[in-house]
């Protein structure tokens, strides 16, 4: 890489792991690209201003607590099949 005085710099990048899925993503990925989850700090950022600072919250937490991204991925299978028959307001 070449920053914008002209040094070079030679930095290891990594493609993005995405705490949701595990997908490892492109290293300028802004979204998982098999879960659409926010991998992205800026893009959180601009995220997190438009639904009135709850994305990088998100994010962090589902970064620091792995359990919450099962429990959260439970309570959405639940949701969904509930709505398959009808339940918790869904209409099959």
């Amino acid at each position: 890489m070449i920053t914008d005085d002209g040094e070079l710099v030679f930095k290891t990048l990594k493609p993005g792991k995405c705490p949701r899925c595990g997908i490892d993503n492109p290293i300028d990925a802004k979204y998982c690209s098999t879960c659409g989850l926010i991998i992205n700090k800026d893009a959180a950022k601009v995220f997190d201003e438009k639904r009135g600072g709850m994305g990088l919250e998100f994010m962090d937490i589902m970064q620091r607590e792995p359990r919450m991204l099962e429990i959260l991925k439970n309570f959405t299978k639940e949701a969904e099949a509930a709505q398959k028959i009808g339940g918790a307001g869904g209409k099959p």
